[in-house]
C-alpha cells in the first residue's frame, strides 16, 4: 500500500519540490542584502544623474529599507 501511495504521490511531491525552489530564489532576488545595496546605489546614482526626483528618490529607498528589514526578520543577513 505504501509504494502504491508513493508512485500516485510522486508528481505532486516533484511539482511541489519545484514550486518550492521557485519560492526560494524568489526570495533570495527579493531580500538579499547584496542585492539590496546594489538596488540602493543605483538608486543613488540615477539621483545625482538627475534621471529620478527626490520624491521618486524617497519613496523608492523607503520600499528598499522595508525589504532590508524584512529580509532580517526572515533571516537574510
Amino acid at each position: 500500500m505504501f509504494l502504491l501511495d508513493d508512485i500516485l504521490l510522486s508528481p505532486i511531491k516533484g511539482i511541489y519540490h519545484v514550486f518550492k525552489v521557485i519560492h526560494d530564489q524568489a526570495e533570495e532576488e527579493l531580500y538579499s542584502p547584496n542585492k539590496l545595496k546594489e538596488e540602493l546605489m543605483k538608486l543613488q546614482l540615477e539621483l545625482e544623474m538627475d534621471q529620478i526626483t527626490e520624491e521618486e528618490y524617497d519613496e523608492l529607498e523607503q520600499d528598499i529599507l522595508n525589504r532590508m528589514a524584512e529580509g532580517r526578520k526572515r533571516g537574510f543577513q
